[in-house]
């Protein structure tokens, strides 16, 4: 029999009695810490080194895209006349407001047909500065450049044009990628290993640990196949441990999202106040928990998953940490529709 099956029924009769005590429980929480922490690695290593990638290769175009325009500069744009002088630098900025970006089948259809369009208007090397415009965004009103094409320092010009132009997209290539780090990085500075095992109380809004928890799973794309909502209804803060709640709440989006797997589904989050209570509900589509085995799941190292995994700790431990808060953590499940319910009273007494 393969692991999967035996884990359950092995871990069932091992902790069929066992209640850990305190101190065993926070170190379950830590090493469950630990555990979450060092499952994200291999994500946020990948998703930090494809940006590293592109300004890496955005600086050695931009290197080489200087030294030509350095010449390219000094040699031909004096030659130019005033108009033509004039028409230039409209192309160039032109060219740094496109954004879009086509398909190869896309880029062939129009440069055959500005290519076709130069040639009824006698252009010469029609071919070439067709290629060069859509390169650079000029997919239209071509007739405006007319004159800047009939002359003859035209494949020079335009040269120079998508020499700034590549600086002006590594520059904001390099832009995106910045930016791509910092929300990776800012999404794992809110959920820092130090932070979740604080035990500080204080007054805190609950949908603020959530949004973190969301915004490092999205930063990491690991809610890239969900259709992820939100429905957040007006609640107050209550007296809480942030920092554990959040392991918790990453615990539980981390099990939605692997119930999902890798195909498209759905995760829909709902906080809201009942009376006394912060209720949190968390229902994904995934595959469902089988009625079977729903009494032992969350014993301590419980899990259904393959060993390298999981730890088979992110129930058991986000449990622990409601019951601490003096709330309840239930589940339902049917195939296609798994709801975690979450109720957290509003009051410390």
């Amino acid at each position: 029999m393969s692991d999967r099956v035996l884990a359950p029924s092995i871990n069932a009769n091992l902790f069929e009695e066992f209640e850990p005590n305190e101190w065993l429980c926070a170190h379950l929480i830590k090493l469950s810490e630990l555990a979450a922490s060092g499952a994200f690695m291999p994500d946020i290593v990948h998703e930090i080194n494809g940006p590293l990638s592109s300004i890496r290769a955005s600086a050695a175009n931009n290197i080489h895209a200087l030294h030509a325009l350095r010449e390219e500069v000094e040699q031909d744009l004096p030659m130019l006349s005033p108009d033509h002088h004039a028409q230039f630098w409209r192309l160039v900025e032109r060219a740094w407001q496109y954004t879009h970006h086509l398909s190869t089948s896309e880029e062939r259809k129009l440069t055959r047909e500005i290519c076709r369009f130069l040639e009824e208007h006698e252009i010469d090397e029609a071919d070439e500065i067709a290629e060069t415009l859509v390169e650079i965004g000029i997919h239209n009103g071509i007739e405006s450049w007319l004159s800047l094409l009939r002359s003859p320092t035209c494949k020079k010009i335009l040269q120079t044009a998508y020499n700034l132009a590549s600086l002006f997209y590594s520059a904001r290539g390099v832009q995106t990628a910045l930016d791509r780090i910092a929300g990776i990085t800012a999404a794992l500075k809110l959920s820092a290993y130090p932070e979740i095992l604080s035990d500080e109380w204080s007054e805190a809004i609950v949908t603020d640990g959530i949004d973190a928890v969301v915004s490092l799973f999205n930063a990491l794309k690991l809610t890239k196949h969900l259709q992820l909502t939100r429905q957040y209804d007006p609640i107050p803060a209550i007296p809480c441990q942030p920092s554990r709640l959040m392991l918790a709440w990453r615990h539980l989006i981390r099990n939605a999202i692997e119930a999902v797997g890798g195909k498209p589904g759905s995760l829909a989050i709902h906080v809201a106040q009942q009376d006394a209570h912060v209720t949190v509900r968390f229902t994904d589509s995934g595959h469902g928990i089988p009625a079977e085995i729903r009494g032992q799941i969350f014993a301590p190292f419980f899990t259904t998953k393959c060993r390298k995994a999981g730890a088979g700790l992110g129930l058991y431990v986000a449990r622990k940490i409601i019951e601490e808060h003096r709330g309840t953590l239930v589940i339902e499940s049917e195939p296609g529709a798994t709801t975690v319910l979450i109720t957290l009273p509003k009051n410390a007494t």
